[in-house]
């Protein structure tokens, strides 16, 4: 498969914003909080950023059901953000859980297939809520873990 271009994706400039694409209401909050104390450590993020994309096994289909199915079905990372030291993948749910380790350590692996090669890809979980034994969990696979303020 060809590597994609990261320079294709939409680049937003690291500021708090009145909209974050893909985030649902409460996954804003959650991000917006992150944003206000971590926003000027990165020089640029990108939003629902896409992996693979699925497609209709019906050719028969027509091309906006399944562009629309594209969209909804593809692996996408909530966020990513560029430091010096390297690229930042960001899972953002409101409690730290299995699904979010899960998420994000198959999304690293998926982005390091799909994109150009960035070393190092730097894990992240931004939550409100995070257990200390999956807290622990994620210290050992290498996850950076946010626990935010709502």
């Amino acid at each position: 498969m060809a590597r994609l271009d990261i320079e294709s994706l939409r680049w937003w400039k690291p500021v708090r914003q009145s909209f974050y694409p893909h985030f649902n209401s409460q996954d804003f909050l959650i991000w917006d909080s992150f944003m206000s104390s971590e926003a000027s450590k990165f020089s640029r993020f990108s939003y629902d950023v896409p992996l693979v994309e699925e497609s209709l096994s019906n050719p028969s289909h027509p091309d906006y059901l399944t562009s629309d199915w594209n969209y909804l079905t593809a692996y996408k990372i909530d966020a990513i953000g560029c430091r010096p030291n390297g690229l930042y993948l960001f899972e953002v749910k409101p409690i730290l859980g299995h699904q979010a380790i899960g998420q994000i350590q198959a999304y690293a692996s998926m982005f390091a297939d799909v994109y150009s090669n960035f070393n190092p890809l730097v894990k992240n979980i931004v939550c409100l809520s995070a257990p200390a034994p999956l807290v622990k969990v994620c210290k050992d696979l290498q996850i950076n873990v946010y626990n935010v303020v709502g």
